[in-house]
């Protein structure tokens, strides 16, 4: 297995930023919000660069939620 980040709570700043640092050191990334449209609005951002990022969409306040879109992530 390759190396992995996940990015909880993706959004447009600070997510964005270490979302991208990692997918151009080679990490498959990972990004979780709670709605879908965010997460293909950063997804094609990053694909824009040319880099590469899966969206899960997950709601870190609820625990199962966020176990259940990692075990999606991960399969």
């Amino acid at each position: 297995m390759g190396r992995a980040c996940f990015v909880i709570g993706a959004g447009f700043g600070v997510s964005l930023a270490v979302s991208r640092r990692f997918a151009r050191e080679g990490f498959a990334v990972g990004l979780m919000a709670r709605r879908a449209e965010a997460l293909d609005q950063l997804t094609e951002n990053l694909a824009g660069e040319g880099l590469t990022a899966s969206g899960f969409v997950a709601d870190a306040a609820e625990p199962q939620n966020l176990k259940n879109a990692m075990a999606r992530a991960t399969a």
